[in-house]
C-alpha cells in the first residue's frame, strides 16, 4: 500500500511538469526553431553557435540586437549588414502562437512561418498568398527593357509580414519604386492584408534600363 501511495505521488508530481505549457517568449521560441533560415545567410548558424548566442548574447558571426517578449533579432558580424528577425504572434482564442522568422537587410528577403502544435512542436505553415503586383502601384508600372520579370517576396515586417515587389532581368535587379506598401497585420487570429499609399502618384512608375544591360 505504501509503495502504491508513493507511486501515485510521483505521478501527481510528474503530470504538471509534462503538461506545463512551453514559454512563448521570442527568445525561447527561437531556441526551439530549426536553424534552416540561416541557410540563406553567408554566415550560416550551427546548433552550438545558436546555443552560444542564447547564453552569451554573441558568437563569432552573430550578435543579439533585440530581445523582447515578442521579438528576437540577431545581426551578422562584423559588418552588421544582415539580420535574422523573429516575431511571435499570439492567438487570442487559443494558447497558441505563430512565429515568423526571416532575413532582413538586403533587397531579397526570405521568410519561414511556423506554428506550435498541441504537443509543443514547431511545424511549418504556409504564409498568406502572394499579392498581385498591381497592389503595389497606383497604375501599371512602365518598366523598359528586355526580359523584365516581376516577383513578390514575403518578409518579416515591424508589425507583421510585409510583401515586397521586385523586378529583374538578365542583368540583375531593377530599381522600381512602388506607390503602395502591402503589409499583413496580425488580428489575433490571422494575417490581414492592408495596402497603404507611400506617396501621391499621378503617373505610372517608370524605370530605365541603362544601355548595354
Amino acid at each position: 500500500m505504501r509503495r502504491m501511495f508513493c507511486l501515485l505521488c510521483m505521478l501527481a508530481l510528474a503530470v504538471p511538469a509534462m503538461s506545463a505549457p512551453l514559454s512563448h517568449a521570442a527568445r525561447d521560441v527561437f531556441g526551439r526553431l530549426p536553424e534552416s533560415i540561416f541557410e540563406n545567410t553567408p554566415e550560416g548558424l550551427g546548433g552550438d553557435e545558436k546555443q552560444e548566442l542564447l547564453d552569451r548574447g554573441a558568437s563569432e558571426f552573430w550578435e543579439v540586437t533585440a530581445d523582447a517578449e515578442s521579438v528576437f533579432e540577431v545581426t551578422s558580424l562584423p559588418f552588421r549588414d544582415i539580420a535574422v528577425r523573429l516575431h511571435v504572434f499570439h492567438d487570442h482564442d487559443r494558447d497558441e502562437i505563430v512565429a515568423a522568422i526571416g532575413t532582413t537587410g538586403s533587397p531579397v528577403c526570405t521568410l519561414e512561418l511556423w506554428k506550435e502544435d498541441v504537443n509543443g512542436r514547431m511545424v511549418p505553415v504556409a504564409p498568406p498568398a502572394d499579392p498581385p503586383v498591381e497592389d503595389f502601384f497606383a497604375a501599371a508600372p512602365m518598366v523598359r527593357g528586355q526580359g523584365v520579370k516581376p516577383a513578390v517576396l514575403m518578409c518579416v515586417g515591424a508589425e507583421g509580414l510585409e510583401a515586397r515587389a521586385v523586378f529583374w532581368n538578365d542583368a540583375g535587379m531593377l530599381d522600381v519604386r512602388p506607390d503602395n506598401a502591402v503589409r499583413y497585420r496580425w488580428n489575433g487570429r490571422a494575417f490581414e492584408k492592408k495596402i497603404t499609399p507611400l506617396r501621391p502618384q499621378s503617373s505610372p512608375a517608370a524605370v530605365l534600363v541603362p544601355a548595354g544591360r
